[in-house]
């Protein structure tokens, strides 16, 4: 069953690293675009399908999450698939942990004190992280991790689907709305270009 392709790794793995983009400064307007009716519809309908199909995932991430603290036999699989990702990111004296610690403080600090961040620290924080995801992408291609992700999902998938049986249409609905966002997407893009 290879319905999320990394997703879930990245979730199990690095849940503190999404944290990472809430420390990024909002994008600047870059002048107003001026958009039809038809194109203001459709990011209507694209921004709603994303958050319908954000619920739905985050839904089966609660089952996804509960299997696993409740089973010893998937933290092992999952602590296992986290050592392997850290020795491959960790190559040419990388250390993935410690640079993931120092984003998260980076964004703590900024949470708790209210002080905004200088552009400077902004940018080295946007260069840290755009490395770190690199480094991300990179082990996500290796062999040896995408057979042993696809082992960890396949098992938590399965223990999802005995102890949640609707889970099953759960899934649907997810793939159902993944293909719905996507073509929302299409038809936007098709109406920029055609403007």
């Amino acid at each position: 069953m290879r319905l999320f392709s990394g997703k879930l790794l990245f979730a199990l793995f690095l849940a503190s690293a999404s944290m990472t983009s809430q420390a990024q400064p909002p994008m600047a307007q870059q002048g107003q675009m001026q958009i039809s009716e038809e194109q203001k519809n459709l990011m209507v309908q694209m921004r709603q399908a994303q958050m319908a199909l954000q619920q739905s995932q985050q839904k089966l991430q609660v089952m996804q999450s509960e299997v696993i603290d409740g089973s010893v036999e998937l933290q092992k699989q999952r602590d296992a698939l986290r050592a392997k990702v850290t020795q491959k990111m960790n190559v040419y004296g990388y250390d993935s942990d410690a640079e993931l610690k120092a984003l998260g403080d980076i964004i703590q600090k900024y949470q708790t004190s209210g002080e905004k961040p200088s552009q400077e620290v902004i940018m080295d924080f946007q260069k840290r992280q755009r490395v770190f995801q690199q480094k991300q992408m990179q082990v996500l291609q290796d062999k040896e991790v995408q057979s042993m992700a696809q082992k960890f999902e396949d098992s938590v998938m399965q223990a999802v689907e005995q102890k949640n049986p609707d889970s099953a249409g759960l899934i649907k609905t997810i793939q159902q709305q993944s293909d719905q966002v996507r073509q929302l997407q299409q038809q936007f893009q098709a109406a920029m270009a055609g403007k």
